[in-house]
């Protein structure tokens, strides 16, 4: 995701000019050889942005994708992954549940479709 611009929290308040749409855990596909690994993921302002900490949110993101440019692909056989495609490129996705995967999808999608979506407090409990 670089090139390119799991449990759910709240949004941390105060930080930034406004609070992310969504926040949380999710893991991404890296290679064979290194697996899924966790990371922290933001959706802001249409951007979905990934850390390797919660605690590193602060010092840069490691990858950043620009929602609107790519395709949201819902897996069929694997009721926790999601992927996103921009042109050629695809990130895996995998969500640590089956409602943590349903609240990333639905976020993406009102993000893509333009419309402006932030976390109730009722969907984020643990």
């Amino acid at each position: 995701m670089r090139a390119y611009e799991e449990k759910l929290v709240p949004a941390a308040k105060g930080a930034g000019t406004s609070r992310p749409a969504m926040e949380g855990f999710l893991l991404k596909w890296t290679n064979y050889m290194t697996g899924w690994q966790q990371r922290w993921f933001t959706l802001k302002d249409g951007i979905l942005s990934y850390y390797q900490s919660q605690e590193e949110v602060n010092s840069g993101c490691k990858g950043s994708l620009r929602l609107s440019s790519c395709d949201l692909i819902v897996h069929t056989t694997d009721p926790r992954r999601f992927d996103l495609l921009l042109g050629e490129q695809r990130f895996y996705l995998r969500a640590l549940s089956r409602g943590d995967r349903q609240r990333w999808v639905v976020a993406i999608g009102c993000c893509k479709a333009g419309v402006n979506v932030t976390e109730s407090e009722d969907s984020r409990t643990t």
